[in-house]
């Protein structure tokens, strides 16, 4: 067996790094030092940015970001089992960078047979299916639509790792013959909530706070802090399925509700994969020997289909950022 300790996984499946207490949302607005000790200006002026930041959401008015019109008619077209090749290819032909996205992702490595390339989009969404396609406009309209502003390099890096958490849990789910399309979306959106926050959080400091905080010594713990519950705010807004929004909001739990336990145990199998394809991205399959780890196990998982999440990813994931 490996040795979980000092294994690529680790220990960190179960850590705190990954989890974050529902108490203390409610209790954004209270001092964090302990007992007896003075709060500071900083951890102070920290704490009252927290506290704005939540106003700002939750403040009437309030406008979360949306998908373009294009991408959801796309979208609920490709859900249609009516709909045909030629006619989703007519709706996407309307916007020239979900179309550019559709061709790259259908001509790369991982669905070009025989190094045989495609020009046509009709074709592109064959070769990908409806789903497929669905899902490659999905990722294409948030990285448009959602992952940009300022910041732009981390939020190029918030978008990446959520394409890498899709592919992720939806590989996961289909190993284990569960509903992986849906899987695909949860995994998506499930850190919509990270770019909206990044937004608020730089504005407030421009407008109120410059030269008296900086945005990276106070960003990291606050977009932990708040990203699930903000995310399944955005997402309601979306219409996403009430499973969905309930497994974006408590995915950090340290105890997830019951009926999200299961679905936010891979999902952050899914995030574990991506943090250890993301050091390497060449590699053309990840360590065979991950397959020991408990933590496919505890999704469910035999070795064999650990095994086969772990061939299939690198793949996948290097299709759905092809560039």
């Amino acid at each position: 067996m490996t040795d979980q300790a000092h294994h690529p996984l680790g220990s960190a499946f179960e850590t705190d790094i990954y989890v974050v207490d529902p108490e203390d949302i409610s209790r954004i607005g209270e001092s964090r030092v302990g007992a007896g000790r003075c709060e500071s200006a900083v951890e102070a002026l920290n704490r009252e940015l927290r506290v704005q930041v939540v106003q700002v959401v939750w403040a009437v008015g309030f406008e979360p970001p949306r998908l373009p019109d294009i991408a959801l008619e796309i979208m609920a077209a490709a859900d249609d089992v009516n709909t045909s090749a030629d006619s989703l290819a007519k709706l996407i032909h309307r916007d020239q960078f979900l179309a550019v996205r559709v061709l790259r992702v259908a001509n790369s490595a991982t669905y070009r047979p025989a190094d045989r390339r495609i020009y046509s989009l009709a074709q592109a969404i064959t070769r990908l299916g409806l789903v497929g396609t669905r899902n490659v406009v999905v990722a294409a309209a948030m990285a448009q639509a959602v992952y940009r502003g300022p910041r732009a390099k981390l939020l190029e890096s918030y978008w990446r790792a959520s394409v890498g958490s899709a592919v992720g849990f939806q590989l996961v789910e289909q190993v284990a013959k569960k509903n992986a399309d849906a899987a695909f979306l949860a995994g998506l959106l499930h850190n919509v909530g990270k770019p909206v926050l990044v937004w608020i959080l730089d504005d407030l400091i421009q407008r109120k706070y410059r030269g008296q905080v900086s945005f990276d010594a106070v960003a990291p713990e606050l977009v932990h802090l708040l990203h699930a519950r903000i995310g399944a705010i955005i997402a309601g807004t979306w219409n996403a399925p009430q499973g969905m929004i309930d497994l974006i909001a408590h995915h950090h739990d340290r105890l997830p509700p019951a009926k999200q336990r299961s679905a936010v145990r891979k999902l952050r199998l899914a995030n574990l994969l991506w943090e250890i394809w993301d050091q390497d991205p060449t590699v053309a399959v990840l360590d065979p020997s991950l397959a020991e780890h408990s933590a496919f196990a505890r999704c469910g998982l035999g070795e064999p289909e650990a095994r086969r999440v772990l061939e299939l990813y690198p793949a996948r994931i290097a299709a759905m950022l092809a560039t």
